[in-house]
């Protein structure tokens, strides 16, 4: 379960990225709220796409969601390259999800919240 936003203008770097961490962070606690699966959270995971468009992904093992968690994969995917950021995306990785069937765990980008 994710939640990614590419921006128009690139942010410069990861301090600037924090208010859009927060606002990414805030929308992924609502789509684990609404899909009742905090228990089954095995991992927390956040991308970065550069100016270059090259990307990182960094996972950290663990069930707890914490806006703290996610500021450290970002200070750690933004060191691999140190480019302005084009896109900026966080999740959470479920137990005995898999490729097949992450279709089945995706929110629909709009609609009630």
């Amino acid at each position: 379960m994710s939640t990614e936003r590419t921006y128009a203008e690139d942010i410069p770097d990861n301090n600037a990225c924090a208010a859009e961490l927060s606002r990414l962070f805030e929308d992924l606690q609502r789509r684990i709220t609404r899909a009742n699966c905090a228990t089954e959270i095995k991992s927390r995971t956040l991308k970065l796409r550069f100016d270059d468009f090259s990307t990182t992904t960094v996972s950290r093992a663990g069930q707890a969601v914490d806006i703290k968690c996610f500021r450290e994969l970002l200070d750690e995917a933004w060191q691999r390259k140190g480019l302005p950021i084009r896109l900026l995306g966080i999740g959470v990785q479920l137990k005995g999800s898999s490729a097949s069937n992450q279709r089945d765990l995706q929110m629909p980008l709009f609609g009630d919240h």
